[in-house]
């Protein structure tokens, strides 16, 4: 096992000793199960509003809770850390909070097992069946040597009660090559997913019959996350468990052999009731942690309680028993909350101390957030651009056909570089926006690029204008050069969609660049006209983009106009809305509009937070958000922090982070996360903070940013060159 290691010995026997005198039950070297008493449950109490872990003082690693018919709750645990002659132990509880010790609860795991193993079984997992003739309707699965001495394979027995007794079957019930081990219910389904050595390691589904007792007829196991996919750093997957939010979408949670020695989650594809494969974007050991009180966590499993909210059970040691990578203390039995926020599994473990087993508003009355204390900050040098590029500002980042499709605003192509003459040059001197390619990374999905940028534009050989002008607004341009003003589109970020292309915003505006202020607008030196908010479709492939392919294209008309007093935000997509905060000039206020993706281009479908928090269709009636810093601000949903989070310049040098656990606030005051004023250079100015979100790791531990520094005469000056610089933000392990 990877990470921390958990120690097993006389100590844990002992222990449970000491336990089960102080319940009343004795514990005796006596191999034969009928010698096992059993402790008298607890009479029912009324239903307690807390619990506070660990709940209970003896072992409890692998834990598996089920609800049973009488609406108490069993906890199944290993019994290979239970000592003679427990073969799967078990805890009750009449409300989560108060646990009793059961004792064992397996008479008999079946003659396919290895007697000589002190027939203690490992990873247990109770599905209860109320359909199933009534001796047999709780039904385990559990984890041991076959007989042969060959292999850990997945045994099944069943059991009229929950307490047992639980008799097995005389064959596993999966037992492929080289083993498998540690099967669990995936709910909503007949399927289990289990870890297996073959035909790769990894993790597998199989469905089983409605009676949960044997493999379904033609039935082959399917790979959801396998080993060898690259995506492990220990090359370890352990006890797997599936849960569903309340829209069916389900997601893996498996121990990994992650530095963290913790238990991470993968989103996965379901196909009707069962899950078809998982994906490889997967929070490893970073979603549930030790802390500084608890280490060693691991053995998750899900379950639901009598209101359906979902919980997880799991094991862990105390911090104190560890020494470097070896824990010493007892695994006990754990219970925390477990939510759904934006497509991210959330929760308030691993707690310590009373935790309300109410939750008014999902998890988020409990659980305040991860530190924004920062680990690291590393600099990742800048964004490459083409040769002929000296400087060029923006920086978002939108995943679009296996590639990650950077996005630019103003470009500056050098004379001295290109060539008076060049193909480059001859296109003439800037472009309002430009764009590139990242070169896809063979095993992070689409996470995963690396630098250089493949050239987006007319031929692909330069760095051309991206999301192109009108006709009219290249004449407009040509006409009003020897005055500096122009139209210009400006990036605004954007996301992508189903199919594989992507939405892409722009701004559209009419700058003054007269430095002497001798423009049409005396006195103003880039100054800046707002005409509207347009956004284009990019397919995968596409060098430029096709204003033609949208009537919301800032020509004949836009998405937005001057009339909406400059709205001009970046887009954010949660939950299949899209969000976009806007600037009002004339208030100073920034307000926030929505639309369902499939909408985005139709105005009408638009709607705007109110002050009494409801949504309008008029914009008129958009109301002020408070406390953001930066207007508008570039928002994304991070999983890591359970919160919204804005990346904005706070001073001349220094990057902060804000967080709100709402788009629409309370946001937090900005919180110092980056000084850029060490660099290299670090006189010349800089400016512009964008998240780049797709490039976020670790489930958003890692938030990277970019920003931009013209540098001298826009980048012409080779000691210090204009550049658009990207930041890798390591945030502190779990605070709570």
């Amino acid at each position: 096992m990877a990470g921390r290691q958990r120690r097993r010995g006389l100590g844990v026997l002992l222990a449970l000793v000491a336990i089960g005198a102080a319940v009343g039950l004795v514990v005796v070297a006596d191999p034969d199960p009928a010698a096992t008493p059993r402790a008298d449950p607890a009479p029912d109490a009324p239903e307690a509003e807390t619990y506070a872990n660990p709940l209970a003082d003896g072992v409890g690693r692998n834990p598996s809770v089920v609800r049973a018919a009488d609406g108490s709750y069993y906890a199944y645990v290993d019994g290979f850390d239970m000592g003679v002659p427990f073969h799967v132990g078990a805890y009750r509880s009449p409300d989560l909070a108060t646990w009793t010790m059961v004792g064992d609860v397996l008479d008999d795991p079946g003659a396919w097992a290895d007697p000589s193993s002190g027939r203690r079984f490992t990873t247990p997992s109770v599905r209860h069946v109320p359909s199933n003739p009534a001796g047999s309707r709780y039904v385990m699965y559990l984890t041991g040597p076959t007989a042969d001495g060959t292999a850990s394979c997945i045994g099944v027995a069943t059991a009229a009660a929950p307490d047992g007794p639980f008799v097995g079957a005389d064959q596993p019930l999966i037992c492929p090559p080289g083993g498998a081990r540690a099967a669990s219910p995936v709910p909503g389904s007949d399927q289990v997913v289990y870890r297996a050595e073959q035909p790769v390691p990894g993790v597998y589904a199989l469905a089983l019959t409605a009676d949960g007792t044997a493999v379904a007829a033609g039935a082959e196991p399917a790979l959801l996350l396998g080993v060898a996919d690259g995506v492990l750093r220990e090359g370890v997957l352990e006890r797997p468990a599936v849960a569903r939010d309340a829209d069916g979408a389900a997601y893996l949670f498996v121990r990994t052999g992650d530095e963290d020695d913790g238990v991470g989650w993968s989103p996965c594809v379901t196909a009707g009731p069962g899950v078809t494969s998982c994906a490889d974007r997967t929070r490893f050991g970073s979603w549930l942690t030790g802390m500084d009180t608890v280490a060693a966590v691991g053995g998750l499993q899900v379950f639901t309680d009598g209101e359906g909210a979902s919980w997880i059970a799991y094991d862990a040691q105390p911090a104190a028993s560890c020494t470097g990578a070896t824990c010493t203390g007892l695994a006990t039995l754990r219970i925390d909350k477990l939510c759904f926020a934006h497509g991210v599994p959330r929760t308030n473990g691993p707690s310590t101390g009373p935790q309300t087993r109410a939750r008014p508003r999902g998890c988020s009355a409990d659980v305040p957030g991860r530190s924004l204390e920062v680990a690291a900050a590393d600099d990742d040098d800048r964004v490459d651009h083409p040769p002929e590029v000296s400087f060029r500002d923006g920086g978002s980042s939108v995943p679009l056909g296996g590639r990650l499709l950077w996005l630019f605003s103003d470009t500056y192509i050098d004379r001295a570089r290109s060539g008076r003459d060049g193909p480059c040059f001859a296109q003439g001197a800037s472009r309002s926006n430009s764009a590139g390619l990242g070169l896809p990374h063979p095993l992070a999905g689409h996470r995963g690029y690396t630098s250089p940028l493949g050239t987006v534009g007319p031929d692909g050989a330069c760095a051309g204008q991206f999301i192109p002008l009108t006709d009219d607004e290249t004449f407009f341009n040509y006409a009003q050069s020897p005055v500096g003003r122009r139209v210009v589109l400006w990036e605004n970020g954007g996301f992508p969609l189903a199919d594989g292309s992507a939405l892409v915003f722009f701004v559209k505006g009419v700058q003054d660049r007269d430095a002497d202020g001798s423009g049409p607008d005396p006195g103003c030196a880039y100054c800046y006209e707002y005409r509207g908010q347009g956004v284009v479709r990019v397919a995968p492939g596409q060098t430029v983009a096709d204003r033609a392919s949208t009537a919301m294209s800032c020509d004949q008309s836009c998405l937005f106009g001057p009339a909406d007093d400059g709205w001009s935000g970046r887009p954010f997509v949660v939950d299949g809305v899209v969000y976009v905060y806007s600037d009002t000039p004339a208030s100073g206020a920034v307000r926030l509009g929505r639309v369902p993706v499939a909408e985005v281009e139709d105005r009408s479908a638009w709607t705007f937070r109110t002050a009494t928090g409801g949504w309008s269709p008029s914009i008129a009636d958009a109301a002020a958000i408070p406390g953001l810093a930066v207007r508008p601000p570039a928002v994304a949903y991070n999983g890591y922090l359970d919160r919204f989070v804005t990346v904005v310049a706070a001073g001349s040098d220094v990057v902060a982070v804000q967080t709100a656990p709402e788009p629409w606030g309370p946001w937090s005051e900005p919180t110092p996360i980056y000084d850029w004023g060490d660099l290299e250079c670090g006189d010349i100015d800089a400016y512009g903070p964008i998240a780049t979100p797709a490039l976020d790791d670790g489930g958003g531990r890692v938030i990277r940013f970019t920003f931009s520094r013209p540098g001298p005469d826009f980048g012409r000056d080779p000691t210090c060159p204009g550049e658009v610089r990207l930041v890798s933000i390591t945030l502190s392990s779990l605070v709570r």
